[in-house]
């Protein structure tokens, strides 16, 4: 599954976010604030401060669902209901 049109406006996601704008990305969940062709903005939190941030599609990793069984992340410190997305953009 691809996360361009299953995610929705008030969504939690986790995303790879380049937040320091030194070329490596980290992940980070946060709260969707607008959708995009391109991607979404979402809020987070960095540290003590929320921050938002534009993220294109191929890096929004899952997005929360309590109707599915608990995972851990593939090679991320996320454990907990997600739907997990594909990098692939349509």
């Amino acid at each position: 599954m691809i996360a361009k049109g299953n995610v929705k406006l008030d969504n939690i996601c986790i995303c790879m976010i380049d937040e320091y704008r030194s070329g490596e990305k980290e992940a980070f969940d946060g709260h969707v604030q607008r959708i995009q062709d391109d991607g979404i903005h979402v809020c987070y939190l960095s540290g003590y401060k929320s921050r938002n941030d534009f993220v294109l599609w191929e890096d929004v990793i899952a997005k929360v669902d309590k109707r599915k069984a608990r995972v851990t992340l593939e090679d991320r410190s996320f454990s907990g209901q997600f739907e997990v997305f594909d990098k692939e953009v349509v």
